[in-house]
C-alpha cells in the first residue's frame, strides 16, 4: 500500500529570480501539485503564437512555461557556443533495462516507482549509462537526447573541472590569494581569501544567495550578469566583475561551507585571465575534444559578453553522459578530463567538517563540497553536479553507473528533493548493476 509522501515547502526558486516583475515563491503546494505544461510544445506555436503562450524574459520561470524555456534560451539570451570537435565517440546502446517499473521507498517510507518519480520530479530527460552503454533513455515530448538543455548550477561543476586540470597541470596555484589573480578586487571582501576557499565555498564574503528576499546580493549579481531586468531607479553593476569588486568582508575565508554562485564567478574569472582564453573556448578544448562530445554547447553571456560561469551552460543529455563516462574511464590516462590524483583530492574529506557546519548539512548529511562538486562521501566513491530545477549528474565510479537527469521542476532548489532523488539513483545503480 502506497502512502502520500509529507508536503514540502518549496522555498521561492530561481523561477522567481528572472522575471523583470515581482519574486514568484511557490510555498503552498509540493511540485507534484504545481501546473506545468505537459510539454514544451504547448508554448510558442503558430505564425504567430498565441498571446497567452508567448516566452519571453519577462515570463521565463513561470511554471507553465519552465519546458520551453529550459529548451530555447538562446532566443532569449545572448550566447556564445562550446564547439563539438569534428568527430564524436560513439554511445554504444546496451540490452535496455525497464527501469520505469522499478519501485523503491522514498523519504516517509512513500513507495513510489521510477515512472512516478520522473513524472513528480517533472522530468525532461533521464539517461543511464552502465559501463559506458545506454541501457535506459526516457524523454519528455518534444525533448531528445541531442536537445540543449539548461544545467543552471550543473555548470559550476564544468568550472570545477577546468579549474582542477589547471591546478593538475601546474597553471594555477590552489593556496595563492584571489587578488594575486585579479588586482581589481584588492580592497574588496575577496583580500586574503585563496583560490581553493573560493572553489569549495568558504569565502567570508558579505553575500547572501537567498532567493526569497528580493534585497539579498544574489539580485544584484543576477541584474549584472544581465538574466533579471533590475528596478529602473537601482543602479547596478555595468557587468559580472564589476559587480564582484563591490562585494565586502564578511565572516572570516576558510569557515563554513555557504552556498554562493559569486564564488564560481571568481574562479571562472580567474581561469578566463590566466590563459587569456573564454570559458566557452576552455570547454570546447578541454571537455567537449575529449569526451567526443555530439553536439554544440553554449554558455548565456552578460552585457559585456563575458560567460556566466556559475549557470550559464546548456548542453544535450547525451553529451553530459559522455562526460560522466569519460570521468570514469579516464582518470588515469594522460588526456583524462579528471585526472587520478584530483579524483582523490574530492575524496579526501577535508571540506567534511566545513559542510557539517553549514545549513545544508542536517539534509544531505555525510556530503561535502569539493572544488565545486557534490560529494556525497559514499563507499561508492560518488561525485554530484546538481542545478536548481532538478538538473542532475550523478557519477558512481564502483558500479560503472552514470545517470543524467534534466528537469523543469518548479520546487526550484534540489534541497526540495533530495531524499527523494537520492533513494531513486540508489534504486538506478542497484537495478543496473546486478
Amino acid at each position: 500500500m502506497k502512502r502520500r509522501a509529507p508536503v514540502l515547502l518549496a522555498c521561492a526558486s530561481l523561477g522567481g529570480l528572472l522575471l523583470s516583475g515581482p519574486v514568484m515563491a511557490w510555498q503552498d503546494k509540493p511540485s507534484v501539485d504545481q501546473p506545468v505544461a505537459t510539454s514544451s510544445q504547448a508554448r510558442m506555436n503558430g505564425f504567430p503564437p498565441a498571446a497567452d503562450t508567448v516566452v519571453s524574459k519577462a515570463n521565463i520561470l513561470r511554471p507553465e512555461n519552465l519546458r520551453w524555456a529550459f529548451r530555447n534560451l538562446r532566443q532569449l539570451y545572448p550566447t556564445q557556443t562550446v564547439r563539438r570537435p569534428e568527430r564524436a565517440s560513439s554511445l554504444i546502446v546496451g540490452k535496455q533495462r525497464d527501469l520505469a517499473k522499478i519501485e523503491f521507498v522514498a523519504a516517509g517510507e512513500e513507495t513510489l516507482s521510477l515512472a512516478e518519480w520522473q513524472k513528480r520530479t517533472h522530468t525532461d530527460a533521464l539517461v543511464v549509462l552502465h559501463k559506458g552503454r545506454i541501457v535506459y533513455q526516457q524523454y519528455d515530448p518534444g525533448m531528445t537526447g541531442r536537445t540543449p538543455h539548461a544545467l543552471w548550477s550543473m555548470s559550476k561543476s564544468i568550472v570545477g573541472l577546468l579549474a582542477m586540470k589547471a591546478i593538475e597541470d601546474g597553471r594555477l596555484d590552489r593556496g595563492k590569494q584571489i587578488t594575486a589573480y585579479l588586482p581589481e578586487l584588492q580592497g574588496s571582501g575577496w583580500e586574503g581569501a585563496t583560490l581553493q576557499d573560493a572553489l569549495d565555498m568558504r569565502v567570508g564574503i558579505a553575500y547572501r544567495e537567498s532567493f526569497s528576499d528580493p534585497k539579498a546580493d544574489v539580485f544584484r549579481y543576477l541584474f549584472a550578469a544581465g538574466l533579471l531586468a533590475p528596478p529602473k531607479d537601482l543602479p547596478v553593476a555595468r557587468n559580472m566583475y564589476d559587480y564582484l569588486a563591490t562585494i565586502s568582508a564578511g565572516s572570516g575565508h576558510g569557515g563554513a561551507f555557504a552556498y554562493m554562485s559569486a564564488d564560481t564567478e571568481v574562479v571562472a574569472w580567474i581561469l578566463q585571465r590566466t590563459s587569456d582564453t573564454s570559458l566557452s573556448e576552455m570547454v570546447s578544448q578541454q571537455l567537449w575534444s575529449v569526451i567526443g562530445a555530439q553536439d554544440d554547447a553554449y554558455y548565456i553571456v552578460d552585457p559585456y559578453g563575458l560567460n556566466i560561469g556559475s549557470v550559464g551552460l546548456v548542453a544535450t543529455p547525451l553529451d553530459l553522459a559522455r562526460l560522466g563516462q569519460a570521468v570514469i574511464d579516464k582518470g588515469g590516462r594522460p588526456d583524462a578530463v579528471l585526472s587520478r590524483s584530483s579524483i582523490d583530492v574530492l575524496h579526501d574529506g577535508s571540506a567534511r567538517n566545513a559542510f557539517a557546519q553549514s545549513v545544508q548539512a542536517s539534509i544531505r548529511s555525510g556530503y561535502s563540497y569539493r572544488n565545486q562538486w557534490w560529494v556525497p562521501g559514499d563507499a561508492d566513491r560518488s561525485i554530484e553536479a546538481k542545478g536548481l530545477f532538478g538538473q542532475h549528474l550523478v557519477i558512481n565510479p564502483k558500479h560503472n553507473v552514470v545517470i543524467v537527469k534534466l528537469s523543469a521542476n518548479p520546487a526550484g532548489d534540489t534541497i526540495q528533493t533530495h531524499a527523494l532523488d537520492k533513494a531513486a539513483f540508489s534504486a538506478i545503480v542497484n537495478a543496473v548493476s546486478k
